[in-house]
């Protein structure tokens, strides 16, 4: 059987010539002009702005993105064959008489005794959330703009969303500890702006997700009366500048003083983050409201590791000297000794394996299910949070003299079984290393120095202040943080060392907090009590770009008004709201709204209008969530149009000749039939 739309499959007439009876008809409808509709729509525009997004998501270290163009009965499996194809993502896939069934992504099969099997999530604009899919993925028609998500049954909604694509769930980024951003860093002409909070300094690193930054704070404490004024925050506001998602800025009191280093982690719909007086505080997600804290044994530091979350279960290191695993409730599933307290380090998580220092100078390697699988014992007091690339597992101890560290050394041990690959002395480090295309990178108190994953110097670059947070990697370019009283970003190249750019952010105050970096935003906290956010993507507001309105308007005759919107800026534009009038004040049809407007796509809003009498121009009035936005205006004249010369020249000469094959088509119909 042929395809409708080949040549051989096309329906014509009997003499095999088109049938001249659409021939009229298609005639007439030129003539006539188009035929309204009811009610204001959104036309799609060309196939190649009309995009879904698509995610396939394993967990917080593997997942992609894809955009795939939609375009009339598109279904969510057509988008899922075209994103694994774009992201070079494996996928398989079986079809039955119910539809269609993912069977395994990234080589990633769901188990026979179906414990967890891959789901179909579709975004709910309104809600902001993931939900399941009203329907399977054979019969889902996407729209454009919608976005779907493959992720395991098993796990929570996945973090990256349209809000936050590329999130930073905790300390490091990433699961093993990398430091490296998925994304990266676009040129370095940008824009910047800071977000005060005024409670205290901020020693612990940003985490972000859902279009949100969440925080820890220290308090605000006076020196003359060495007593805390206010006492710590964990705090969640949006993420600046507004990207068209409004909120409020919460906060919850957390530890009653002391030092707050440890960084909150998210995921299972929680914020959880440690304290200096020894607790574990779960939070939710959504509005910081109090759920559960968890006490470690009693200890000089607390908790200052970063909590991790994965699978369900929430690792924490403590002063203490245990490592425990939390359920998602609070109670304790078990703990592990370390040997000595954990300052700092926090968990990396690789291949079903724990990895954690503590200030014994041991290395400890566990089962998820803290069964010890290995210690490595080093020297000095492991304070860096290690990281695993490639099988192994890269960290640097520190010997110090009092509180001041006068040495360092990085090792590289095989995570398999701790035996040392290799150790080189370095200076003084309590930076936790970064690694990502077969570098390793690492700040010390004298500057930035690079290794390739064998050990061996690459560069090595001084900085006036210690370098004391841990790098960023994003694509070729580092970024650190300098801890001294004027403290500086500074980006350097991850290829030769050379020093890019660098800021001082104001007033000038300690930076001990690491970078973060989501893709188009990196932020940065500092001692003075305010998070700087550089930006590297502009907001443009909608534009109206062109109007198509009838010529031949005539009073009481509906006709169709065609107004296109264009997004020419690189942020997606939210929640505009469309309506037009007429010069009397007429509103022609209820408020048009669209949810977004991507970044270099535009879209068709038609209305219909039935002029009238005395109607001497159009208004169009154009909201987002940024504010009024103005909109523009056009002038029409009412009253009956004669009929170009040029159509009438087209007229007289094509109807006669359409009227007569028509004729002579009916005239052979009949002989043939006459036999």
């Amino acid at each position: 059987m042929n395809h409708p739309a080949t040549p051989s499959g096309r329906h014509r007439g009997p003499t095999g010539a088109p049938a001249p009876l659409a021939a009229v008809i298609i005639l007439a409808l030129l003539l006539a002009g188009a035929v309204p509709v009811r009610g204001a729509h959104l036309e799609s525009p060309d196939l190649g702005d009309a995009t879904a997004g698509v995610l396939l998501y394993l967990d917080e270290g593997r997942y992609r993105w894809a955009d795939v163009p939609v375009s009339g009965n598109y279904t969510a499996l057509c988008a899922t064959l075209a994103a694994c194809a774009q992201a070079d993502v494996a996928l398989n896939y079986s079809m039955s008489q119910y539809g269609a069934y993912v069977t395994s992504l990234f080589g990633e099969k769901g188990p026979d005794d179906f414990s967890w099997w891959w789901e179909l999530l579709l975004w709910n604009a309104t809600a902001l959330a993931w939900q399941e899919a009203p329907k399977g993925a054979s019969d889902l028609e996407l729209r454009m703009w919608d976005n779907i998500a493959w992720c395991p049954n098993s796990s929570a909604p996945p973090l990256p969303d349209p809000l936050t694509r590329y999130p930073s769930p905790k300390f490091r980024g990433d699961l093993a500890n990398t430091g490296k951003a998925l994304l990266p860093l676009p040129k370095l002409t940008s824009s910047s702006g800071y977000t005060g909070l005024g409670n205290g300094p901020i020693d612990s690193t940003p985490a972000v997700a859902h279009g949100r930054i969440y925080i820890s704070t220290g308090g605000v404490y006076n020196w003359s009366t060495m007593t805390y004024e206010a006492q710590p925050q964990l705090w969640s506001i949006p993420a600046p500048p507004d990207r068209g998602i409004s909120g409020p800025f919460i906060h919850r009191p957390t530890s009653a003083a002391g030092w707050q280093v440890s960084s909150p982690a998210l995921g299972a719909g929680m914020a959880i983050v440690g304290t200096s007086d020894g607790k574990v505080m779960a939070f939710s997600m959504d509005r910081l409201e109090p759920l559960w804290n968890f006490s470690i044994s009693p200890s000089a530091t607390g908790v200052t590791a970063s909590p991790v979350i994965f699978q369900g279960v929430i690792y924490v290191a403590g002063g203490d000297g245990l490592l425990y695993g939390l359920s998602t409730d609070g109670r304790m599933l078990w703990n592990l000794t370390l040997g000595g307290p954990a300052y700092m380090s926090t968990p990396a998580v690789s291949d079903g394996r724990l990895f954690v220092g503590s200030d014994a100078g041991v290395l400890t390697c566990a089962a998820l299910n803290g069964t010890l699988l290995w210690n490595f014992s080093s020297g000095g007091k492991i304070r860096s949070s290690p990281a695993v690339s490639g099988g192994r597992v890269f960290f640097e101890n520190t010997v110090y003299d009092g509180f001041t560290a006068t040495g360092s050394a990085l090792f590289s041990l095989f995570a398999s079984n701790g035996t040392q690959e290799w150790n080189r002395t370095v200076p003084a480090s309590t930076s936790s290393p970064a690694i990502a295309d077969g570098r390793l990178f690492l700040g010390t108190n004298t500057g930035v120095s690079s290794y390739d994953l064998k050990g061996n110097l690459l560069w090595s670059r001084p900085t006036p202040g210690p370098i004391q947070s841990s790098p960023l990697v994003a694509g070729d370019v580092v970024v650190v943080t300098e801890n001294s009283a004027n403290g500086t970003v500074r980006y350097f190249s991850a290829i030769d060392g050379s020093e890019l750019q660098s800021y001082t952010p104001r007033p000038e105050q300690y930076l001990f907090s690491s970078p973060v970096f989501t893709g188009d935003m990196l932020l940065v906290a500092s001692d003075n009590g305010q998070i700087y956010h550089t930006d590297f993507k502009s907001y443009a507001a909608p534009r109206v770009v062109s109007w198509q309105i009838p010529k031949n308007l005539e009073p009481g005759k509906p006709v169709q008004v065609r107004v296109t919107l264009a997004n020419q800026g690189n942020l997606t534009s939210r929640d505009i709201k469309l309506q037009l009038r007429g010069s009397q004040g007429r509103v022609f049809d209820s408020q048009l709204n669209i949810s977004h407007l991507a970044p270099g796509h535009n879209v068709t809003a038609v209305f219909n209008w039935t002029p009238q009498e005395g109607d001497t121009g159009l208004a169009l009035s154009l909201r987002d969530s940024q504010g009024d936005r103005g909109g523009s205006t056009r002038q029409v004249n009412i009253g009956k149009q004669p009929v170009p010369a040029n159509w009438v020249i087209i007229s007289a000469t094509l109807l006669p000749m359409a009227l007569m094959a028509a004729v002579l088509a009916v005239r052979r119909l009949r002989r043939r039939q006459d036999g």
